[in-house]
């Protein structure tokens, strides 16, 4: 079995429809606390409060059904193409995921994979130590492959499997050794890797091998130096222009018929969340 190297995630930028969701849901909230303030009863005002965070959560559930209807109709809305015939733009293929050399073992349980991802954390608090995947993978059918960087896509992560090591007990040697492995390929990664004495999360997910997969995203021109030629191809990865980047182990219908379901609760929940709590804002400012 060859040896992958492990790839770390560096600081990764959010897209600009995160930066908007964001920005609206602060300019919701401030005007959340701005209305509760004004309510002169202060018995009223105190159990108003909760509306502070409830509305704002739910205009942000409201705003992300939209989000999965949008990315709903992208789907729709480009057809399948062959992985050995994808043309540059956006792209959506279907078929069996592939390394790019042999098959990999997943860091933490060593399972036999095409591609895997995973994340290091503490149990309690808000320590994320260590996030990355394997690097590239091919989607291959009869007609050819074509190769993705899964960098900054969205997986359906419905398969991360754990491993929680508790503090004080020994860390499983694949664990140790994997951590170890990225300590040394990687300088800057952190220098408490193998983290002795902290109630740890090690978490990986991965494509088994044969696999197949679904994957929606921007097919962009590359060039393979691995040989030392130009050598050009084509690559799916996340797009400057449209930053939807899916990747997914079901096929296309389910695909389509989980992000419709959520689109729908979504939009229909968060709706009926925001109107509710604006009206009983407004009821108790006495403007209705």
């Amino acid at each position: 079995m060859a040896r992958a190297l492990p790839r770390i995630y560096g600081t990764y930028l959010t897209s600009g429809r995160v930066l908007v969701l964001f920005v609206l849901v602060l300019l919701v909230f401030i005007a959340t606390v701005i209305a509760i303030g004004s309510i002169r009863d202060e018995k009223e005002r105190e159990s108003a409060g909760i509306l502070a965070g409830v509305i704002p959560f739910a205009v942000l559930i409201f705003l992300l059904g939209f989000s999965s209807w949008a990315n709903y109709n992208t789907i729709v809305n480009t057809p399948t193409s062959r992985p050995g015939g994808v043309a540059a733009g956006f792209v959506e293929v279907y078929g069996e995921a592939a390394p790019k050399g042999e098959y990999l073992k997943s860091p933490f349980g060593g399972e036999e994979c095409a591609f895997y991802r995973y994340r290091v954390s503490e149990v309690e608090g808000i320590g994320l130590y260590l996030n990355g995947d394997s690097g590239n993978f091919l989607v291959r059918d009869i007609t050819g492959a074509v190769e993705v960087d899964p960098y900054g896509a969205e997986f359906d992560t419905s398969g991360w499997r754990s491993f929680h090591v508790k503090e004080k007990e020994k860390i499983p040697s694949r664990i140790s050794h994997f951590i170890e492995e990225v300590r040394r390929d990687y300088w800057w990664s952190p220098s408490s890797a193998v983290f002795k004495g902290k109630d740890m999360m090690y978490q990986e997910y991965f494509i088994k091998k044969g696999e197949k997969v679904f994957v929606t995203g921007t097919a962009v021109p590359w060039y393979d130096l691995s040989s030392g030629k130009y050598v050009p191809k084509i690559i799916i990865k996340r797009g400057k222009d449209n930053g939807f980047f899916y990747i997914s182990k079901k096929e296309e219908r389910d695909v389509l018929r989980d992000m419709r379901n959520q689109a729908m609760l979504f939009i229909s929940g968060g709706g009926l969340a925001t109107i509710v709590g604006v009206w009983y804002i407004l009821l108790k400012l006495k403007v209705l």
